[in-house]
């Protein structure tokens, strides 16, 4: 997106992720599962002259192409602090609020709140660190994730190339 006309103001210092971006090299690993390699879309869209960027990333296994993992919400900006909340809803079941902040071209968060379906049969995710940053016109992603079971570590790196 081009014009600052078409977007909150508070919303500028997060324009670089505005567009589609496509996975160039994405893995997901933990202890509790098989290393393996995804491909991913991801897309950040601002939202007329609200706050609020919408997102959706959508994975896929890059044989098999089947899909692996939808996630779909909103990134929102409070224009007095610039704290930045991430506000998702993933297909296994799981609600997230997180915050962060914005520096430059990086985005860090920290899970404040997870809520889960009660029928999930998968190990309680209790914490989720995030954080995007631009590299040489690249994306990068990393996520840390906590369980009932398991510490927090790494579970999902990826970098992407701008699609549009």
């Amino acid at each position: 997106m081009s014009s600052s006309d078409s977007y909150h103001s508070a919303i500028s210092s997060l324009s670089w992720l505005f567009g589609s971006w496509e996975a160039v090299e994405a893995e997901v690993s933990y202890p509790t599962m098989d290393t393996l390699k995804y491909e991913e879309l991801l897309e950040f869209q601002p939202v007329s002259l609200q706050p609020v960027i919408q997102y959706k990333s959508e994975t896929w296994h890059p044989e098999k192409k089947q899909k692996m993992h939808c996630e779909i919400g909103f990134l929102k900006v409070d224009p007095e602090t610039q704290t930045v909340a991430l506000l998702g809803a993933h297909n296994f079941g799981l609600t997230e609020i997180s915050e962060g902040a914005v520096t430059e071209h990086t985005l860090t968060f920290e899970s404040k709140s997870l809520s889960r379906v009660s029928f999930n049969k998968l190990a309680s995710v209790v914490k989720l660190v995030r954080k995007l940053s631009l590299v040489n016109e690249e994306l990068h992603s990393a996520v840390l994730m906590e369980t009932v079971n398991q510490p927090l570590q790494k579970h999902l790196e990826c970098r992407y190339r701008r699609k549009s």
